[in-house]
């Protein structure tokens, strides 16, 4: 059980004064996994849950963003630069089929977002495939002398684990 291996923890760190700054760890132990440079590795269910607080809190970000930055031009680079790579890691280091679902969900707030930042909100009246052309115009690749160039997260987790295997 987690007390146990917490309670084995503690032996440990008695056993071993050299381990001491390991001490504030002790939140982390755990039987289901544990974090491997921020990347969680277990059970499912506990990489899940890993993953599941990670997205919320960029979900939080974005959203907190909205209301903070006025300037449509520094919102966008906030969203595109920072908010939409933070899961970027993870994504690169973790199988695709446990990512994917967070990976959309980061991708569907940033493109939410600045449609909202730069529609003023009128996007929430448009329609489903009218939202569809907007993501799509909001993803073109820069060579194409558009402006945004967002790349969504599943597709470029996909590529990066490909080409890891290559490699």
């Amino acid at each position: 059980t987690d007390t146990e291996a917490r309670a084995l923890f503690h032996r440990a760190l008695e056993a071993n004064p050299q381990l001491s700054e390991l001490a504030g760890m002790e939140a982390g132990v755990t039987t289901q996994g544990l974090k491997v440079a921020g990347v969680p590795i277990g059970k499912d269910a506990w990489v899940q849950q890993c993953l599941h607080q990670e997205t919320d809190a960029v979900i939080h970000d974005v959203c907190k963003q909205e209301t903070v930055v006025s300037d449509a031009l520094t919102h966008y680079q906030l969203q595109m630069f920072c908010q939409n790579t933070r899961l970027a890691f993870l994504a690169r280091n973790m199988a695709t089929p446990l990512i994917s679902d967070s990976l959309a969900r980061v991708d569907a707030s940033v493109l939410g977002a600045l449609c909202k930042k730069g529609t003023h909100t009128s996007h929430g009246n448009w329609t489903q495939d009218y939202c569809h052309l907007a993501e799509i115009k909001l993803r073109f690749p820069r060579f194409r002398d558009v402006l945004f160039d967002i790349t969504p997260n599943a597709a470029s987790a996909i590529c990066a684990l490909l080409s890891q295997a290559v490699c």
